[in-house]
């Protein structure tokens, strides 16, 4: 069962809704990433979320306030535009490599949250996801910061609300 009133924001950091990441790494990763260790790191709008997955289950789960909007907000005070203008900006790949000089201290940030939580002698990849992670380049930032390979999908927004489709019982 999936409540239809729950917001797959609200689902990705709900502790009763755990498990739900666990599929993320499982199904939209194609093999051989699709393992049952790692961590999923879901970096939405107003949070970067993390699930450790563990032997095929979820041993810890933390969120904290960093994501997209935060780096909308860098952009507009750096170019002196409105939010709405950067948010365009922002999502325009074309301007990717010229925005992520911009952008790099709070990608580096999300990057430092997931370095907090993790025991890099237990944690070999990092399975990003979220709409933030459509940014041209994140994965190596987070590579480099953490010291772990960093894997994103080919349509990391679509990644959460997948995962939470697949899980739901109709």
């Amino acid at each position: 069962y999936c409540p239809l009133w729950v917001s797959p924001s609200r689902l990705a950091v709900d502790h009763r809704h755990e498990t739900s990441r666990l599929p993320l790494a499982k199904r939209i990763y194609p093999a051989p990433y699709g393992r049952t260790d790692g961590v999923v790191v879901d970096i939405g709008g107003g949070t970067t979320g993390l699930a450790i997955l563990k032997d095929g289950k979820v041993v810890q789960i933390e969120d904290e306030p960093t994501g997209g909007t935060h780096v909308t907000l860098v952009l507009a005070g750096n170019y002196h535009i409105p939010f709405a203008e950067a948010e365009q900006i922002k999502q325009d790949y074309k301007r990717h490599r010229e925005i992520l000089p911009v952008v790099r201290p709070v990608v580096e940030k999300m990057a430092s949250i997931v370095g907090r939580y993790i025991n890099r002698d237990e944690i070999d990849t990092i399975y990003l996801c979220g709409g933030t992670c459509c940014l041209t380049g994140i994965e190596q930032i987070f590579e480099k910061q953490t010291g772990i390979r960093t894997i994103k999908p080919a349509d990391p927004f679509l990644v959460t609300p997948a995962g939470i489709a697949m899980n739901c019982k109709i």
